[in-house]
């Protein structure tokens, strides 16, 4: 049986059982190529703008992608849904794919005329690029991550330990820990972002509705498998860090902490709390997602790469792609504009959503 590929809008239980059984098979599987991820993009861009592309062999489903267009760099693109929220790559390729498995894949994907692949595992965009030198390929982020079975302040100096052991112990009667699943947390991170120091740098997680609407639909569909893990002092909340959890990886995808308690390191002692409850829930990784923070770097020695594929059929998007990718890499490096570059970013993701608003 040749290697053939569904496209589709809508998923029925049959489908989404298929799917389920594959992601629940696959060493690739994580967060972002499941169908939990795929249904909560369903919900919330408009109907009909997400598709899943099957691919099939005689051994049954062998791969799925998950597509949506949207503009990068000024170009319309299919890619994978979930905007800055999409951690990793919305593709999904059972174990052992075979050389025609790719070749297929690559062929859908020149089909499209236009498309950007973001955060995909750095084995999986070599193996896609082996198909066409033409992609044009860069390194999207660092991840960093560390292992549970261990003291989670091992790697912090020792003098950075004494100061956080030496809070903790000061305020041991004040400093609580609650984790939530699903919705239930989400208003208390919702709240703290908007009082952390995030905010006022532009880089806060839920600046706008749509943003919160959005993690709204990921807590529905993920349920158990999302967690909000919080610290409070005297009951009231600090900090917090959500995450999804597969499998025996936890894979934090926002934290914030409210600026008026940042003498406080609340961030490093709600990891010191939310680790020991990780591990004993069976987890054996924390992983800290896209970023290679100072904090990031204390707490993890071990890191892995992702890379974004991105290709157009004409020369001079091509063109302009490279040349605005290599701009913004330039910003994100710079500390003098990365800041301004950031509130120029929020002020045109805000006067789109107002544009769209009067629509």
């Amino acid at each position: 049986m040749p290697i053939h590929t569904s496209e589709y809008e809508k998923l029925d239980d049959a489908l989404l059982a298929e799917w389920q059984q594959l992601w629940e098979r696959a060493d690739g599987a994580h967060s972002f190529n499941s169908p939990s991820w795929f249904l909560a993009c369903q919900e919330y861009y408009p109907s009909g703008s997400c598709k899943a592309i099957f691919i099939r062999d005689k051994d049954g489903l062998a791969a799925v992608l998950s597509l949506r267009e949207e503009f990068r760099y000024g170009v319309a693109v299919q890619c994978f849904p979930g905007g800055k929220h999409l951690g990793k790559a919305a593709l999904l390729v059972k174990n052992q794919a075979g050389r025609n498995l790719f070749t297929v894949l690559a062929s859908l994907l020149f089909s499209l005329k236009n498309f950007y692949l973001s955060e995909l595992d750095e084995a999986l965009a070599l193996e896609i690029k082996k198909k066409n030198p033409g992609l044009i390929f860069r390194q999207s982020s660092i991840n960093r991550y560390f292992s549970l079975r261990g003291d989670p302040l091992a790697k912090l100096p020792r003098k950075r330990q004494k100061k956080i052991f030496k809070q903790m112990e000061k305020f041991k009667d004040k400093l609580s820990f609650k984790c939530f699943e699903g919705s239930e947390g989400l208003n208390v991170a919702f709240e703290i972002d908007q009082r952390s120091s995030k905010r006022e740098k532009g880089m806060a997680t839920f600046v706008n509705a749509a943003d919160r609407e959005f993690y709204g639909k990921i807590a529905k569909n993920f349920g158990k498998n999302f967690l909000v893990c919080t610290l409070l002092f005297g009951g009231f909340p600090i900090a917090f860090e959500m995450g999804f959890i597969h499998k025996k990886i936890f894979y934090s995808c926002n934290t914030a902490y409210d600026k008026s308690f940042g003498n406080l390191s609340p961030r490093k002692i709600l990891l010191y709390h939310s680790a020991p409850r990780l591990k004993k829930d069976g987890f054996e990784i924390f992983d800290f997602a896209r970023g290679d923070t100072a904090l990031k770097r204390e707490f993890a020695e071990l890191s892995y790469r992702q890379f974004d594929l991105f290709y157009a059929q004409n020369f001079f998007v091509r063109f302009w792609w490279r040349l605005t990718a290599s701009l913004r890499e330039k910003l994100v490096g710079n500390k003098y504009f990365y800041r301004p570059y950031l509130e120029l970013k929020k002020k045109l993701v805000n006067f789109k959503l107002q544009i769209t608003n009067i629509k």
